[in-house]
Parts: structure tokens; C-alpha cells; sequence
């Protein structure tokens, strides 16, 4: 809370020595070194929170989460959907699983598929700037023009930080 990225590090290393199987632990650790710029380290701290995730078959929503965007961070996009599906399945009125999935279906090339899971997610929160904006983006992939200038407006609307302006 303080933007003490190198503190928060340093708590979440004390943290796993601690207790080594904490996973949300390592997971948080993970977004932290990523964010700073040391993937490297981060993927390991990933790899590790998965391990320990799936060796204890945890299905909670922040074990789902990490779960997935583990996968879809390292292109293990068939795992990801899955990994959503289950997270969508168990816990019904989240929009957020409907997003990444859409993520990990857009990367299979399952587009049709992929907007349908977004505008599940805009249904479930359409208060939400990045499911808008990722509308927007994939109807102009598809160069359905009319659609993105919708989306994107509706994106505008919920924020006003620039990126609608870049798309447009």
C-alpha cells in the first residue's frame, strides 16, 4: 500500500521462508519480480505457487486466477481456457474468469468464442474500462468499425486515461 515494491519483495521472501508452501505467497512475489522487471525470477516463483496449488487440487477463486494467468503468461493457452472454465463453472456471476478466457480463446483462434465469453464478462461488470477496451480491440481486429467505435466509446466513458483516444 505504501508503493514499496522492494519492501513488499523483501516481506514476501521472509514469508516463504517461513512457510515454503505458501502459494499465494510465492504467486504475489511472482507479479511483484514481473512487474520490476525480473521475469526470470518472477516465472520461478510462478512455477512454484502453480506446483503447490495443484498439488493441494485448491479451486478458490485466487488459486483459479493464478492458476490461469500463469498459463496464459507462458503460452500454455489450451491449460488457461480450461483453467477459466473451471473458474466460470465454480463461481458463476465472476466476470473476471470470462475476460481471461477470452484471452486464452482469442489465442487459439477462437475469436467467435472469445467475444462471447467478453460480452459475458461486460454483462457480469459493465462498469469495467478493460473489458470495454478489449471489445473495442477485437471488433477492429475483425474491422467490424462500427462495433469498435461503440465499444470504444462505452470504454471512454468508464475512463478517461488515453487509451480509447490511441484506438481511435
Amino acid at each position: 500500500r505504501k508503493n514499496d515494491r522492494s519492501g513488499a519483495i523483501e516481506h514476501l521472501r521472509e514469508a516463504l521462508t517461513i512457510d515454503p508452501e505458501f502459494a499465494l505467497a510465492a504467486s504475489r512475489l511472482a507479479d511483484l519480480l514481473t512487474a520490476t522487471g525480473r521475469i526470470d525470477e518472477g516465472l520461478r516463483y510462478h512455477e512454484q505457487s502453480e506446483r503447490l496449488l495443484v498439488a493441494r487440487n485448491l479451486t478458490d477463486r485466487e488459486s483459479l486466477r493464478v492458476r490461469g494467468i500463469f498459463a496464459l503468461d507462458t503460452a500454455r493457452f489450451d491449460e488457461a481456457e480450461h483453467v477459466f472454465t473451471l473458474w466460470s463453472n465454480d463461481y458463476p456471476g465472476d466476470a473476471l474468469p470470462h475476460f481471461y478466457r477470452a484471452s486464452a480463446l482469442e489465442r487459439l483462434g477462437k475469436t467467435e468464442q472469445a467475444e462471447r465469453e467478453l460480452a459475458g464478462a461486460m454483462e457480469r461488470d459493465p462498469s469495467s474500462f478493460p473489458f470495454a477496451f478489449r471489445r473495442a480491440r477485437m471488433a477492429l481486429n475483425r474491422g467490424a468499425l462500427d462495433d469498435a467505435e461503440r465499444f470504444c466509446a462505452a470504454a471512454e466513458r468508464l475512463a478517461s486515461n488515453g487509451w480509447a483516444d490511441l484506438m481511435k
